[in-house]
């Protein structure tokens, strides 16, 4: 276990920070333990500690997290982002696992069911940030973490409510990473979930191909057509014109078909614990299973007490 920095708090809230897990531009991430030994992923604002714009982001960021939660998103457990924090921070669910990009730079590109079953678990995630109105405008496959259980999408540091969109001004504050953006993201912020279902193709074109887009720009060229169809249309460059992520979430599982094998990495031995575990106690003997029917109820409710006697667990 690697100590924390010296400028951070041996503790944020009710968690101890354990050792940094990557670093970003707003600050750093960090694997911490609840009292209870529940690990979780705690960001924090660092550079940018003194500037009131980005603790207003970050504020915001954690506003976004309390409120979206689903499937293949990393869920929101704690917070601390108000103006008396130092440093603000938030704790998401801590993912034991590569992100997308990782995995596909060493493992190469995923068959092309594989790919669209990836597709339809990511539209699926982006589904549930768009049923609360929000746009996550850096969707991205570093922004894609796997695990045991799959996909799930992690940094909502450039999100925002659609409803709020007006409150950035358009051209200054073009946000995102360029070549995994939509077209309209590259000009102005104010994008719809469009752009981020734009993105989805990107990423998507990236798995089945190992090959990262140029400003925006994938080559689907050597994919099966029933994938590069679906890749096409999120690619539109007519917003309007793209598949929304329900629709996109069928499309992908259609081509996947009954090959619904889910990019996932094994679970790996928990080394990290901050805390000595206590040795396991002896497993009790095995107590024998009764199925009791109604006419001999009795007989197997004694039977029951019997078994439970002999092994001492009474």
């Amino acid at each position: 276990m690697t100590s924390n920095p010296a400028d951070l708090p041996e503790r944020l809230g009710e968690y101890r920070l354990c050792e940094p897990l990557g670093e970003g531009g707003q600050g750093a991430v960090y694997l911490a333990q609840s009292d209870t030994g529940q690990r979780v992923a705690i960001k924090t604002l660092g550079r940018l500690l003194g500037d009131p714009d980005a603790r207003r982001r970050f504020a915001r960021e954690a506003e976004t997290l309390r409120m979206v939660a689903g499937l293949h998103l990393a869920q929101y457990v704690d917070a601390d982002a108000t103006p008396e924090a130092d440093p603000p921070w938030i704790a998401t669910e801590y993912v034991a696992g590569p992100t997308l990009d990782e995995l596909i730079e060493d493992g190469g590109p995923l068959a092309p069911e594989q790919a669209a079953y990836l597709g339809a678990q990511l539209a699926e995630g982006l589904s549930y940030i768009h049923r609360f109105d929000v746009v996550h405008r850096d969707f991205k496959p570093a922004n894609i973490m796997i695990d045991e259980e799959g996909p799930k999408i992690i940094d909502f540091g450039l999100s925002v409510l659609e409803e709020r969109m007006g409150e950035i001004t358009a051209i200054t504050n073009t946000v995102g990473t360029r070549n995994w953006m939509a077209p309209e993201q590259a000009r102005t912020s104010q994008v719809t979930a469009a752009a981020d279902l734009y993105s989805l193709g990107l990423v998507v074109a990236f798995a089945a191909t190992g090959s990262r887009p140029v400003r925006g720009n994938a080559d689907q060229s050597e994919l099966p057509p029933r994938l590069r169809s679906v890749l096409s249309d999120l690619l539109d460059s007519v917003p309007e014109r793209r598949p929304d992520a329900w629709e996109s979430k069928k499309r992908f599982l259609a081509i996947a078909g009954d090959r619904l094998e889910s990019v996932a990495v094994p679970a790996e031995p928990d080394t990290r614990r901050a805390v000595e575990a206590s040795p396991a106690p002896a497993p009790a003997p095995a107590l024998k299973r009764v199925r009791p029917s109604a006419a001999r109820a009795a007989d197997a409710a004694a039977a029951i007490r019997a078994d439970y006697a002999k092994s001492g667990a009474l």
